[in-house]
């Protein structure tokens, strides 16, 4: 199951929350897993927005992606527009109550991880 909420609460400031739930089944065992975001998204000119999402996902049992356990993560993103070009400059923050995440050689991992990336859109 999955819901998306979304809401204006003025021209330049928005809200949405999106929320998943999933069960199933394999080889005897049943298992589900539920994911939530909430999305704050501020826009104060039209050339330049910011959105900063909250993420949670715990998955019980046995995965479909293969970690288990809970995660958290906060995410900041600017959307910086000219005319048909978008950069997305983005920095995101994951936690976990296990060790989930890899760091530099395969066999080191960690309960936390950071990332920063920059991507570029163009709409023709």
């Amino acid at each position: 199951y999955n819901i998306v909420i979304t809401g204006t609460l003025s021209s330049k400031l928005g809200v949405a929350y999106d929320g998943s739930l999933q069960s199933m089944s394999s080889s005897g065992q049943s298992s589900s897993w539920k994911s939530h975001a909430v999305y704050l998204n501020y826009d104060p000119i039209s050339s330049l927005g910011f959105t900063l999402r909250q993420d949670y996902f715990d998955d019980r049992t046995f995965s479909p992606i293969g970690i288990g356990g809970k995660i958290y993560a906060t995410t900041l993103s600017a959307n910086i527009k000219n005319q048909n070009l978008i950069i997305i400059p983005e920095f995101r923050m994951d936690n976990s109550a296990s060790d989930v995440f890899f760091k530099g050689a395969a066999s080191t991992r960690s309960k936390n991880t950071m990332a920063f990336l920059i991507a570029a859109v163009y709409k023709f």
